[in-house]
């Protein structure tokens, strides 16, 4: 850098009573006067700079420069009306440290244009790097809870998912050896309703092993406490006795769906230690209440008058010091013994509550049990999440529909469902000969349905085939997978529709005519 001259050290002197790095940038010459503490900032002495740094973009980070110098040069050239910036930027120590830069023009030519720039930049390092821990401590404790709560989960799935094989062997059997047709029917709905349960079981080890959330959603919250509270029945001793008061009105939040699960498992957990010598009573009530303005007055609730969900849950255990309730939520604060817990769940309950804008409460005492009590704010809406379609007649049709699966169980069944529905189908394990199948005659096929995991060929690429030589074709890609990102994908990609697997053939039967009846208006 060069030599300043006296006015310019005169400046500095000004600069150096501020704690910042000052810097004044003049443009008709590139000109760059920096403050002594810019130098210290980077631990340098000033004037010096390395060799082989020809310009002030040389000192930074190379994966954030492109960056900061576009955000500079905007602000110059009008296109931004405040220059703020972060970035990191090379000490003399060869480490690289965390900058806060701003500025603003302070002189323009006769024609408006900027001529010269001053600023000052601030070492953030340390806070960047509390923000990293903090956020990285935020994913450990909610991956660490979430598998504590899937082992929890996985106890009692293990109990119930037998008695589920069991129905389903139990009346496939039953169903086969009956000559009656009323019977057999009998049978087989019962092979349903154990099937369904399998399916939901299923549903909730996704939702709780999957690493994206699904977001929140207006929710029906009803069903998902009945449906962890037979989790939880089918892991607790039968000395432990759960006691649900549920409202029979919908119970509406906008929530996501895995969280409820974790808030009703961690809190059905620890009830249930805390009551694993003696037994005792598990109660679970939701109600609908109203909360008037004095009501929320009250200090540290955080909420606002209106409609809410209340969800409360209360045992017969031994109770809390009264010492340890203001610490319950404090991360890995915990008064189980070692291996017992992780001190993580309450503190993760705490956290989906207050994201989900409700408020949580607690009442204990040694000996008679503990309570607590969760306010959701209420929403109202239409269908919701957890509500069933109305029952509707099984559409019939005369398209040529070609079907794709590498299982050839679900081949055979899909076939023959839709064959019967009056369809033409052409059914194929091979995803492969499928696309020698439409190359063919590719203005014969009405809809394709495929699969989307398959060898050799998977259903997306076997679809963008398809799409290339015949594009508008309705498409239904089904997949195990009910992942939000990869269904807006397939749609952004031409495909019809995404399904979730599994799917009950009167279900796809529906969807196709959807698809069909859709692609005949357009």
């Amino acid at each position: 850098m060069e030599t300043v001259n006296k006015r310019e050290k005169e400046l500095l002197l000004i600069l150096e009573a501020t704690t910042d790095g000052i810097w004044q940038w003049d443009l008709r010459d590139d000109k760059i006067l920096l403050s002594q503490k810019f130098y210290a900032m980077l631990g340098y002495e000033p004037g010096e700079f390395p060799a082989d740094f020809q310009t002030w973009q040389d000192m930074i980070h190379p994966a954030d420069r492109e960056c900061a110098v576009s955000i500079i040069c905007d602000y110059i050239a009008g296109i931004t009306l405040e220059y703020r910036n972060e970035f990191r930027m090379k000490a003399k120590c060869g480490e690289y440290r965390w900058i806060r830069a701003g500025g603003r023009i302070v002189e323009r030519d006769d024609r408006g244009n900027a001529v010269r720039l001053i600023g000052n930049h601030q070492d953030i390092t340390e806070r960047k790097a509390e923000e990293e821990k903090r956020k990285f401590l935020e994913y450990q404790l909610q991956q660490a809870q979430r598998m504590e709560a899937l082992g929890t989960l996985a106890g009692g799935i293990a109990h119930d998912f037998n008695n589920i094989l069991s129905s389903l062997i139990g009346f496939t059997e039953l169903a086969m050896r009956e000559s009656r047709a009323d019977k057999r029917l009998h049978h087989l709905e019962q092979v349903m309703q154990a099937s369904e349960r399998a399916k939901n079981l299923t549903a909730q080890i996704l939702d709780f092993s999957r690493r994206e959330e699904a977001g929140k959603k207006p929710l029906d919250i009803r069903m998902i406490i009945k449906e962890t509270l037979k989790l939880l029945k089918a892991s607790l001793p039968a000395t432990i006795l759960i006691k649900p008061e549920m409202t029979t009105k919908p119970a509406t939040v906008l929530a996501d769906p895995t969280q409820i699960h974790q808030i009703m498992m961690n809190l059905g957990t620890n009830a249930a230690h805390a009551m694993r010598e003696k037994g005792g009573v598990l109660q679970v009530q939701l109600s609908l209440i109203e909360m008037d303005q004095e009501e929320m007055a009250l200090p540290d609730t955080g909420l606002k008058a209106g409609p809410y969900v209340r969800l409360k849950i209360s045992d017969t255990g031994q109770g809390i010091d009264p010492a340890n309730l203001d610490r319950i939520f404090h991360p890995f604060f915990t008064t189980k013994k070692q291996g017992e817990g992780t001190g993580l769940g309450l503190s993760v309950v705490y956290g989906i509550v207050k994201n989900h804008g409700g408020m949580i409460s607690v009442k204990s005492s040694p000996g008679n049990g503990t309570a607590f009590t969760i306010y959701l704010p209420y929403i109202t809406t239409g269908m919701v999440a957890g509500d069933k379609e109305p029952s509707v007649p099984s559409p019939s049709g005369k398209e040529r529909i070609l079907f794709v699966d590498d299982e050839s169980a679900i081949v055979d069944a899909a076939a023959q469902y839709l064959r019967s529905m009056g369809y033409d189908v052409i059914a194929t394990t091979e995803s492969l000969e499928a696309l020698k199948i439409f190359h063919r005659r590719p203005d014969r096929i009405d809809l394709v349905i495929t699969d989307m995991t398959m060898p050799r060929l998977t259903g997306l690429e076997l679809s963008m085939e398809i799409l290339a030589i015949r594009p508008g074709l309705p498409i239904i890609i089904c997949s195990g997978y009910n992942q939000l990102r990869q269904g807006k994908l397939l749609k952004q990609l031409g495909i019809s529709y995404f399904v979730k697997k599994p799917i009950t053939l009167a279900d796809l039967n529906r969807r196709v005519r959807q698809v069909l009846d859709k692609q005949q208006e357009n």
